[in-house]
């Protein structure tokens, strides 16, 4: 800057007035307010344009802004030809924005650099935009903050702008500035920071994940890890949300929430099988009570859909007093099919407080088909008391109890059965017929002959057949 003061001086210090020689040699020693004083004697004098200009170097030197650039600005509307001259113009026209900006003065700020921008601010012209856009900003004049800060690259004018985009509710455009500065990965900690808390609360789930696939320290973000954990399980991409997780746990994040939150929702999906690697994450975590009974809730299905019914029976009984309400028929069905399956007497208890809930007829009835099939007869006579008003005595259920209580002697099956029509009707035929043989033998062929003539299926009539 020396070297180029004293070129542009030294045509000036061949004049012989003495005022433009104090004033350069003031101006090259760094006496500003010396300097200002003679050049304005000898522009009192008459002198030309020149001294004009060094007038403003003074000011500018001296930081009075405003005058100087004043002066330049003068200088420039009346023709003055100096290959400098727009430099200073430029430079005490954006320190007298600045200082106009912090005394609050926004309006006459933005007027001088307005008038920058039209005569080309040249190298300070990315400063000028961003001064302006924030300015503008604060204003909330967003169109003009995106007119301003559209080409401008660095991190604070593109966030800038995002923010502007979202105030004028265009979400699209602004989070593909977002995910454009995280692909250049040029992001400070800060930066980074609003960029993954703008696209957690504004991004879509696609967003979320090319964040994610860009920047995998996102997962240390609960906003981030919180929102595109739900947008992976509403999706049901099971495999890249242990990703995710097992990401944020590598980091020190305490996830104990999602998974919870997860298998959880897998869990009342009914999608037990899926839940329990979520839900056995939370085992040693502190609380979620209702997550870890529901884990053991969900192996005990696990083991009872794969026949496994000794761990099904030894994982349910200890935990269905303190299971949730809409659990507890699921429980009794499973700790009754299970025990029976292993021979346990005590297993008809389950059943019996299955049926006494009455909430769920289609459990009770399975449980009444699964005790007739496995000829557990006993149990299925000693659940007729249980059908009411909530749960009807279908065809099917009264047949199998009728069924059920002649194969144990008893002739009550006889007011079960009796009322039956149509194919349950030739089985409940079948069934008084063979109480029949066993109780009076000799009223047996009788009892068939009756018989053949009402039943239709030619199945039931060679069984009868066979009883004579």
């Amino acid at each position: 800057m020396k070297k180029l003061l004293l070129f542009l001086l030294f045509p000036l210090v061949l004049y012989p007035q003495d005022h433009v020689k104090l004033g350069v040699e003031a101006l090259k020693d760094g006496f500003y307010e010396l300097s200002i004083e003679e050049f304005k004697k000898a522009i009192s004098e008459g002198r030309d344009g020149d001294v004009h200009f060094l007038l403003g170097i003074a000011y500018f030197k001296n930081e009075d802004y405003q005058k100087a650039f004043k002066i330049f600005k003068e200088l420039s509307l009346s023709g003055y030809k100096n290959p400098h001259l727009k430099d200073y113009l430029v430079a005490s026209g954006f320190n007298f924005a600045v200082e106009l900006a912090g005394k609050g003065k926004d309006e006459k700020a933005l007027e001088t650099m307005e008038y920058l921008l039209k005569v080309g601010a040249g190298k300070r012209e990315t400063d000028l935009r961003r001064m302006m856009g924030t300015i503008y900003f604060k204003r909330k004049n967003y169109k003009r903050v995106v007119e301003l800060l559209s080409g401008v690259g660095d991190s604070y004018s593109r966030m800038l702008l995002a923010e502007s985009y979202y105030r004028l509710g265009k979400r699209k455009r602004a989070n593909l500035i977002l995910l454009d500065m995280v692909r250049s990965k040029r992001l400070g900690r800060k930066d980074m920071g609003y960029v993954v808390k703008k696209l957690s609360e504004k991004g879509s789930c696609k967003d979320l994940e090319e964040l994610f696939r860009f920047f995998r320290d996102a997962a240390v973000y609960p906003t981030f890890l919180y929102r595109y954990s739900e947008c992976l399980l509403d999706k049901g991409d099971l495999k890249d949300l242990k990703e995710l997780l097992s990401v944020a746990e590598k980091k020190k994040v305490d996830v104990c929430a999602i998974y919870a939150a997860a298998g959880d929702q897998l869990f009342e999906a009914g999608k037990l099988k899926d839940s329990i690697f979520f839900l056995e994450r939370v085992k040693d975590c502190k609380g979620y009570e209702r997550e870890k009974i529901r884990l053991f809730y969900a192996k005990a299905y696990r083991a009872f859909t794969q026949g496994d019914f000794t761990y099904a029976w030894e994982t349910i009984r200890p935990i269905y007093p303190k299971l949730e309400s809409s659990l507890k028929e699921g429980a009794f069905l499973m700790a009754y099919v299970s025990g029976r399956n292993l021979g346990k007497r005590e297993a008809l208890k389950y059943l019996k407080e299955l049926f006494s809930l009455s909430g769920n007829c289609t459990l009770l009835y399975d449980g009444l088909y699964f005790a007739f099939k496995k000829g557990f007869y006993r149990d299925v006579a000693s659940l007729r008391s249980f059908f009411n008003s909530r749960c009807r005595l279908t065809d099917e259920a009264r047949y199998m109890i009728g069924s059920a209580l002649l194969r144990e002697g008893n002739e009550e099956g006889f007011s079960y059965l009796g009322p039956l029509k149509g194919k349950l009707r030739d089985l409940a035929v079948l069934e008084m017929v063979i109480f029949k043989c066993k109780s009076s033998p000799e009223m047996c062929s009788d009892a068939v002959t009756q018989a053949l003539k009402t039943v239709r299926s030619p199945e039931i009539k060679k069984k009868l057949e066979s009883l004579k």
